[in-house]
């Protein structure tokens, strides 16, 4: 199901900087993913009071020789654990 429900602009960071808001995922992207340190990522919020989304959703965004990509993890960005991304990427990279 996809639900596209007003998604908030938060700012852009470079992935080699890591993200103000959150100590962590830098290093989980690292971790889990074949992403280039030097990549900008895009970093959008949603809120959705649908009963089947989130309540909370945040999308990485970000531009690959192939066009636009992004991962969306059902958590507010401050509050992304190492599981979120996880399953998330795991998620993404099973289709």
């Amino acid at each position: 199901m996809n639900h596209d429900h007003g998604w908030n602009f938060q700012g852009e960071v470079s992935l080699e900087k890591g993200f103000p808001f959150h100590s962590k995922l830098k290093d989980w992207i690292g971790e889990y993913t074949n992403l280039p340190e030097g990549l900008s990522i895009s970093i959008f919020e949603s809120r959705c009071e649908e009963a089947n989304c989130p309540v909370e959703e945040t999308k990485l965004s970000w531009n690959t020789e192939k066009g636009e990509d992004s991962l969306r993890i059902g958590r507010s960005k401050e509050k992304i654990s190492k599981q979120d991304f996880y399953l998330a990427w795991k998620k993404k990279t099973s289709n």
